[in-house]
């Protein structure tokens, strides 16, 4: 639930503001009572997601996804760093259903890439370790066979 006052201040922002700014007012603007960024938060998904709409029906996939981009950031800003009380949470978490179908497939691409990347940087040294010593097993085996004397016979 969204009290009377968080709409009312969300309205005001958004009227004075472009949406880009908006955006902005949501995600770096700490003077703003997080009821009222989460409030102004769904106002900016819902105007991100009619521009994208409009971007797609022109044909213009690059602003489309620039807007999916956007909403996406707000929709992960306000769920990762607003919601805090319960109810707030609750709110914060309904963003991700405000997004278009396009954007949540976008959105889930983009968060199992980053999970990819991730993955392979806690791994990264695993592999690195495991590669080291094929390399090192390479190095003594090709040191073992250069000793063999029918091998230095030949060399």
């Amino acid at each position: 639930q969204t009290d009377d006052m968080s709409v009312m201040e969300a309205a005001e922002i958004i009227d004075k503001v472009e949406i880009d700014e908006a955006k902005d007012l949501v995600i770096n603007n700490g003077d703003i009572k997080p009821k009222t960024r989460v409030v102004l938060g769904q106002i900016v998904i819902k105007r991100y997601n009619e521009l994208a709409k409009m971007a797609s029906e022109s044909g213009s996939d690059a602003h489309r996804d620039y807007y999916l981009d956007k909403a996406i950031q707000t929709a992960t800003f306000v769920t990762e760093k607003l919601a805090t009380e319960s109810g707030q949470m609750i709110q914060a978490f309904s963003l991700w259903s405000m997004l278009s179908p396009e954007g949540q497939l976008r959105a889930a691409n983009q968060d199992m890439a980053k999970q990819g990347k991730d993955k392979l940087k806690k791994r990264e040294k695993d592999i690195r370790v495991i590669g080291d010593k094929f390399k090192k097993a390479n190095e003594e085996a090709a040191s073992e066979v250069s000793e063999i004397k029918e091998v230095k016979e030949t060399v």
